[in-house]
């Protein structure tokens, strides 16, 4: 019994796989490999130069207002954000309102939001007001004065 068990898979052929010799030549591939790598090298570089390109707005109405290191003017890092804390009756320190209309003007801001900043009482609370990618929010209290946070919108 065990000759004919060994007979019959003898005679059976085991399947045969197709075999393909394809070859690529080193050549060939230095090229593909130094083509994907100088894509994925622009590609990193474009998105680094966009992703980097910050709105300069805020920093140069600072710089046109000379208001960098003034008193209550806060300019954030990334330049995308600057706080205005204005002098009050109970303030020692602060922003004047002349740096507030001037960073304005320089924004190029519309007259009216400064014309709004001036009729904002104590009683309105937080006003807003968006032009151009820029957006202000701002109260008014004669203790704490005029505080105003502009931000650059994405």
């Amino acid at each position: 019994m065990d000759e004919n068990f060994s007979d019959e898979t003898m005679g059976e052929a085991a399947p045969v796989q197709p075999s393909s010799n394809v070859t690529v030549s080193k050549d060939l591939l230095m090229k593909v490999g130094a083509g994907v790598l100088s894509l994925i090298v622009v590609l990193g570089l474009v998105f680094f130069i966009t992703g980097n390109r910050a709105d300069s707005r805020l920093k140069d109405a600072v710089a046109t207002c000379d208001v960098a290191d003034a008193s209550g003017i806060t300019f954030a890092e990334d330049g995308q954000s600057l706080v205005f804390d204005g002098k009050g009756d109970d303030d020692y320190i602060g922003g004047d309102f002349h740096d507030v209309e001037c960073l304005l003007n320089a924004m190029e801001a519309p007259s009216t939001v400064w014309a709004q900043m001036l009729k904002t009482s104590s009683l309105m609370g937080v006003q807003e007001s968006n032009w151009d990618g820029i957006s202000v929010s701002w109260s008014y209290h004669p203790n704490s004065g005029l505080n105003a946070s502009f931000e650059i919108l994405d």
